[in-house]
């Protein structure tokens, strides 16, 4: 597989075994999906400045309130607020996991001031404005939701925070007054914003969204440089701001590290299909238009461990539980589930739920797509609790699904969403007319 397009020289040497040797070189010509856009209609000949997805829905939003949506990224449908619209200017956006959560920036003539705002809406379509700030140079430039908190940054030092996204509150971080604050993403174990202020940089992570720890000095940039967009993307948190390259950082935001030989500004940023991609420009070609491209590094257990126990010691290691919710942290890992989330399909209930279909059993797993590579997932059945488990289905890292036993094969596979493959193991055909079976899932390193 070819992580980028382009030309590439290939060689065949092939060897009879008994001393001869055949040599064939060939340049073949990679097509590259990412290097071809199509321009479509957005609905608006306004600037568009930020997108949020779900899984069904596109929003995009910009200047003077303007707001499309698309289910398809092709066609786009034009909405609207109720209010006067021309002052509005979305600068972020996002998706809670119930609404949609734009934030900007709007004139507030009660105080003859520009201010911060936000609306929500649950389809994309409807908008509601839920805040209007009444404090002078209040703008709103990011937006994040770890689905029960959502926390708003913006100029002046201003972090807002909802536990609902409906109502908004202020909020405070020790040694944040002026500060522009421009970025902020949820890693699902901590929220980091990025800003600046003269001379210095500003990040600072939080669990909660309440409680701030300044990681400033781990940005690793010149006081003439600065961070201020940051996602969450994949498996660490990138950013990028004034001259500062691109940087990540795999440890919760504690430090960030570059290894771009250039100045990028890239505020817009994704990730998809194993690929990592921003876009900006380039402060050392005279701001040229830039894009960047990274392929997916190969995620281990290790590094794992390192982005969610970055102290490591006790409850890190692999068989440890952390949140105490029955699953161990090598099993978390491989679900690429939370684990220091006990609740929900972070706990034990995420593992898998059994199904009783076609008079037979079978156990329904939710796996990520793709899955480890450095894993073993297994699926064992026995028709006792007390021994007698044998191998049914087996999956070795990133590889297909075998059946193990004999009879008719039970591995149903559905449609992979929001980077989850819904998979079924049914019990075998030999323990047909058992009165009960059992089914569970083994995942253990090679």
């Amino acid at each position: 597989a070819f992580a980028f397009g382009g030309s590439y020289t290939i060689t065949l040497r092939v060897s009879d075994g008994r001393g001869g040797l055949s040599t064939l070189t060939q340049t073949i010509n990679v097509a590259d999906p990412a290097r071809t856009f199509t321009q479509r209609a957005s609905g608006t000949t306004n600037n568009l400045n930020a997108l949020a997805a779900n899984s069904s829905t596109v929003v995009a939003a910009g200047d003077g309130g303007a707001i499309s949506t698309s289910t398809d990224g092709v066609t786009w449908t034009p909405r609207s607020v109720t209010e006067f619209a021309s002052n509005i200017y979305f600068r972020a956006a996002a998706w809670d996991g119930s609404q949609f959560i734009l934030v900007g920036e709007d004139y507030n003539f009660t105080i003859s001031a520009w201010v911060g705002v936000v609306y929500t809406s649950t389809d994309g379509a409807t908008w509601t404005r839920r805040f209007l700030g009444t404090t002078a140079s209040s703008q709103l430039y990011g937006v994040a939701s770890n689905g029960s908190r959502a926390v708003a940054v913006g100029n002046n030092g201003t972090v807002l925070i909802s536990n609902d996204s409906l109502i908004w509150g202020s909020g405070t971080a020790s040694g944040i007054t002026t500060q522009t604050l421009v970025g902020i993403a949820w890693n699902g174990s901590v929220f980091a914003f990025t800003g600046y202020t003269s001379g210095s940089t500003v990040v600072f992570t939080s669990t909660d969204g309440s409680s701030w720890m300044d990681r400033s000095l781990g940005a690793g940039v010149a006081t003439w440089q600065d961070l201020r967009k940051i996602a969450w993307l994949n498996d660490r948190f990138v950013s990028s701001g004034w001259y500062s390259s691109l940087r990540i950082s795999t440890d919760n935001a504690q430090t960030f590290t570059t290894t771009r030989p250039v100045a990028e500004e890239t505020p817009a940023m994704a990730y998809g299909d194993g690929i990592y991609y921003t876009a900006g420009i380039n402060h050392d070609a005279s701001s040229a238009n830039v894009d960047v491209l990274s392929p997916t590094p190969a995620q281990t257990f290790a590094s794992w461990q390192t982005v969610h126990f970055p102290g490591g010691g006790a409850g890190s290691h692999a068989g440890d539980d952390a949140d105490f919710d029955g699953v161990a942290n090598l099993m978390e890992y491989g679900l690429a589930r939370e684990p220091w989330v006990a609740s929900g399909v972070n706990g034990a209930a995420g593992v898998g739920y059994p199904l009783s279909q076609s008079s037979r059993a079978w156990l329904h797993l939710d796996l990520p797509e793709p899955t480890m590579t450095d894993l073993i997932y297994t699926v064992q059945g026995s028709s006792t609790l007390v021994g007698g488990w044998v191998v049914l289905a087996q999956k070795v890292g990133s590889g297909a699904w075998t059946w193990q036993v004999g009879g008719a094969s039970h591995v149903s596979l559905g449609t992979v969403c929001s980077g989850r493959l819904p998979v079924e193991i049914g019990m075998p055909d030999s323990a047909d007319g058992q009165p009960r079976y059992f089914l569970r899932l083994q995942i253990s390193a090679p």
